[in-house]
């Protein structure tokens, strides 16, 4: 019998730590980003081939001054693709919390969100072929196919990711317990944590 990829591959998501739910798109995610004093910002180029949306900390730029040229904080903005924000690469989700951390501590960060995998569904995958590519250069502790969604990574995404993880080598206490199950070649390495442990344990009663 043949089995499709797409049967078998896996994707990442951002998931809600409290909730325990994974985050699709910017309407999940904004009042979560709200709740810790963020404030979504108006897509730049809407002609664009990959739109993205940023995150402002606190009170948002003037209508009258693009949020590019706004400079009331030289800090890069946390920001995802748009609109949806399922099966994107571990490094963006990497960075997107990185970023965080220069806002709020990492203990916040890491009591909202965290990265985790989920099956792949017809409903939001329908053309995996052309929307899906094999994800590398990152070592996954559990075995399978790690796919992310194709145009999702720009150039500038990897020049900040290349910093941000020059930085975090320079921390011999930083553990990415944030994300489960997938490590990249610059992080220590970071178990995949079983299903059981996230259940709270259950008295029997009536046992002998």
């Amino acid at each position: 019998m043949k089995i499709a990829m797409q049967d078998v591959a896996k994707k990442l998501a951002l998931w809600h730590t409290t909730t325990f739910r994974p985050i699709i798109t910017h309407d999940d995610l904004e009042p979560i980003m709200a709740s810790v004093g963020f404030v979504s910002l108006s897509n730049e180029d809407p002609a664009a081939a990959m739109q993205w949306k940023e995150y402002c900390f606190g009170l948002p730029p003037p209508t009258s001054i693009s949020s590019a040229a706004f400079s009331g904080d030289l800090k890069p903005r946390p920001r995802l693709p748009f609109p949806r924000i399922d099966g994107l690469h571990l490094l963006v989700y990497k960075a997107f919390l990185c970023v965080l951390e220069q806002y709020i501590s990492p203990a916040e960060v890491h009591n909202l969100f965290h990265v985790r995998a989920m099956p792949l569904t017809r409903l939001q995958d329908r053309v995996f072929e052309k929307a899906y590519r094999p994800m590398k250069g990152c070592d996954i502790d559990d075995d399978g196919i790690y796919v992310f969604r194709d145009g999702t990574i720009d150039q500038c995404m990897l020049e900040q990711i290349t910093a941000m993880e020059c930085s975090i080598e320079s921390d011999e206490d930083f553990d990415d317990s944030r994300i489960k199950g997938c490590r990249s070649h610059t992080t220590s390495t970071i178990s995949l944590v079983p299903w059981d442990s996230l259940l709270p344990e259950r008295e029997i009663s009536g046992s002998s």
